[in-house]
């Protein structure tokens, strides 16, 4: 069977999907499939590829099979501990990157995941001096070895937010978990294949952002800027919870190229 015979043939998943899949079994990119067209696959690229469609028609991500994704124009490494990257977080690079003043800033990612965020970040400002950090070891593990792969130098450390962090930072970044657990609209596919660590929060998805934005405002030193995702029905509430621990500072939400709230921005100072 050849890859346009088999890509037709192939009516379980979204061919957006299959071409992906068939693109990581055969290790090419996705647009030399039309290219090679007219490749006989063998029995065991077959049979790799039926395998794959069958996980992901039950719904696995796509990125959790490939065990990549790319994010700002980058590639990571994505297995079942970690969120999948989102387009809409790259809003919150680009935010970071706009209030970008001067050289050697330091920025704290809280919650860095796979560490998309941070990692594009130094891509893109490489004098920034980043610190990630994240609860989960697994996710650390991840994201030492995305930076690895991009060449960049950032301090990975294991904590539960800001608790015990020593240091200070002008910038603060984060996109936590914020969905509540029985909201009925989250995908049943995201629900059942990506962690629940990196996805859910009590108080209506705002426990961990509150918490967060308790901890920053108690510190002794605090950043010139906080920069936070959120959940598109949650501008409100977070500027609400924001405006009674900075009463001073300027908040405001931006939102997303859907025109949905997606990130709370906090000027101090």
């Amino acid at each position: 069977m050849t890859i346009q015979e088999l890509l037709a043939a192939t009516k379980q998943i979204d061919a957006a999907d299959a071409e992906i899949l068939l693109a990581h079994v055969l290790d090419i990119r996705r647009e030399d499939l039309l290219a090679d067209s007219t490749r006989e696959l063998t029995d065991g690229e077959l049979a790799c590829f039926r395998e794959f469609v069958s996980w992901r028609a039950d719904g696995q991500p796509v990125a959790q099979i490939t065990n990549k994704k790319e994010f700002y124009g980058l590639e990571f490494f994505i297995d079942e501990g970690v969120l999948i990257p989102r387009p809409e977080t790259e809003l919150l690079v680009e935010e970071v990157l706009k209030s970008i003043e001067g050289e050697g800033q330091r920025l704290l990612e809280v919650g860095t995941g796979s560490g998309c965020i941070a990692i594009s970040l130094k891509k893109s400002a490489p004098d920034l001096q980043i610190t990630a950090t994240d609860i989960s070891e697994g996710a650390l593990a991840v994201a030492r070895q995305n930076a690895s792969q991009h060449e960049v130098a950032i301090d990975f450390q294991l904590a539960d937010l800001m608790d015990e962090l020593e240091g200070d930072w002008g910038i603060i970044v984060a996109n936590l978990p914020y969905i509540a657990e029985d909201d009925p609209e989250l995908e049943e596919a995201v629900r059942q294949h990506e962690p629940e660590i990196a996805l859910f929060a009590a108080e209506d998805g705002l426990q961990l952002i509150h918490k967060l934005l308790e901890q920053v405002a108690a510190r002794e030193k605090q950043p010139q800027l906080i920069l936070l995702e959120h959940g598109a029905r949650q501008g409100d509430a977070t500027r609400t919870l924001a405006g009674q621990l900075f009463p001073e500072a300027t908040i405001e939400t931006i939102q997303d190229l859907a025109g949905l709230d997606r990130i709370l921005k906090i000027q101090l100072n």
